[in-house]
């Protein structure tokens, strides 16, 4: 578990698949969003913001005080 060492030819599930069942999700919910903005064009609305934020916070750590 933990950091993976990046490569360019690895998929973002293949990442996941190296993280524990708890980082996992929060993992996928950023990488999803991050491929459908970056691929498919789209943009994350402000309902959407919170969600992403939140999981990058779970996966990261951070807080709002540290991303202040």
């Amino acid at each position: 578990t933990g950091r993976s060492a990046y490569r360019p030819d690895k998929t973002h599930d293949a990442y996941a698949a190296d993280l524990s069942l708890d980082e996992r999700a929060p993992f996928l919910r950023v990488a999803r969003a991050f491929e459908r903005v970056w691929y498919g064009g789209y943009e994350v609305d402000e309902a959407g913001y919170p969600t992403i934020r939140e999981a990058a916070r779970r996966l990261t750590g951070a807080t709002e005080r540290e991303e202040a």
